[in-house]
């Protein structure tokens, strides 16, 4: 790969990139994930009868908070140490009349315990409604901030990978309509050419399709198309990702017989080798989610064990603690931070002082 500078993109690089959500035949902002349920975009849709387990859970504004709950009772549950069967007979009724209006969910329901069933479905209702709302993703009809940005660093030769941890599909959008070639560093995608950039999504995509039939079980879809949710007793297919949660057994994990441990180590491990070969980061509406332990170790050892770091570049919008996080995180070398504090669209009107930085 050449170019010496990373992109790493947060929910904020959507909204900042003048992206919106189509919901109903209404336009919304993109939600950021620090208050994600209380955005117009997500009451329009999420409600108890609709959201029965999900909603049972949700008691934080935050996506992250929200996902990392589920997932600790979830596996708790599995692992026998606690039960969730109380829970079940509370909701059984709201569960069983969505279950009477969708096909896969009661299918879904059917396959599981009741000591666990709430918080499994939880997880099967809230990948839904991420699926929902990021699902009809519209771009700019004008030039994006994110567009300018990313021709800026491939013009100069500066851009060596795009990070993500969006399950949307914004920056593949971005990289369509201006003919950069791309790839994802999947196991079965090999690299197009020298110049084609790796787009590395760590959380996985919305248009990453989980098929346990197929062969690969993890395939990509076109970037405007979302994967389907359907389940039956033989196989399933829906989106694939992960979320920001305090355990993301699926990096964790030593069966090599599961082919989601394999496909998302393999995907980290390359994300942490084209790290710590970088000279130059540059953080875009991301902002270390306190749930995700694992963003913060990926880049504090990549840094730790590469020899070229040299400068963090932080794009963001009023973040006043961010700063400090990043600093702690990189600590161990002498790096330099610099900070566009106004977000993605005052960042590009100083593209010049950014280039200087980069050369």
């Amino acid at each position: 790969m050449a170019g010496n500078t990373i992109i790493v993109l947060g929910a904020g690089a959507t909204v900042g990139g003048k992206f919106r959500v189509r919901i109903n035949n209404t336009d919304f902002e993109p939600p950021l994930d620090r208050n994600f349920f209380e955005t117009p975009a997500v009451q329009k849709i999420f409600n108890p009868d609709d959201y029965p387990a999900s909603s049972y859970y949700q008691q934080d504004p935050s996506l992250e908070a929200t996902w990392a709950k589920i997932d600790l009772y979830h596996k708790l549950c599995v692992s026998g140490v606690i039960s969730e069967e109380q829970t079940y007979h509370k909701l059984s009724s709201k569960m069983h009349e969505k279950a009477r209006e969708d096909r896969t969910y009661r299918i879904k329901m059917e396959q599981e315990k009741r000591c666990w069933m709430v918080p499994s479905m939880a997880g099967w209702e809230l990948l839904d409604l991420i699926r929902e709302v990021y699902g009809n993703l519209i771009p700019p009809k004008d030039v994006s901030p994110l567009q300018t940005l990313i021709e800026a660093l491939k013009g100069k030769g500066n851009l060596k990978a795009i990070i993500s941890f969006n399950y949307d599909t914004s920056v593949e959008k971005i990289l369509e309509r201006i003919g950069i070639e791309s790839y994802y560093p999947l196991p079965t995608n090999r690299q197009l050419s020298e110049d084609a950039i790796p787009v590395i999504k760590l959380h996985g995509s919305l248009n990453w399709q989980t098929d346990n039939t197929s062969d690969p079980p993890i395939r990509d879809l076109p970037p405007s198309q979302i994967a389907d949710m359907d389940h039956d007793y033989r196989r399933y297919k829906q989106p694939e990702v992960i979320g920001p949660t305090f355990f993301k057994q699926e990096i964790t994990s030593d069966i090599e017989k599961d082919f989601r441990a394999r496909f998302y180590k393999h995907l980290w491990s390359f994300a942490w080798d084209c790290i710590k070969t970088t000279k130059y980061v540059i953080f875009v509406g991301f902002s270390f989610p306190q749930t995700d332990f694992h963003a913060a170790a990926l880049f504090r050892t990549a840094h730790l064990n590469g020899d070229s770091f040299n400068r963090v570049i932080l794009c963001h919008k009023g973040n006043v603690c961010l700063l400090n996080t990043v600093r702690k995180i990189f600590k161990g070398k002498p790096i330099q931070f610099t900070e566009f504090n106004n977000g993605l669209e005052s960042l590009v009107q100083r593209l010049d002082e950014l280039l200087t930085l980069l050369n």
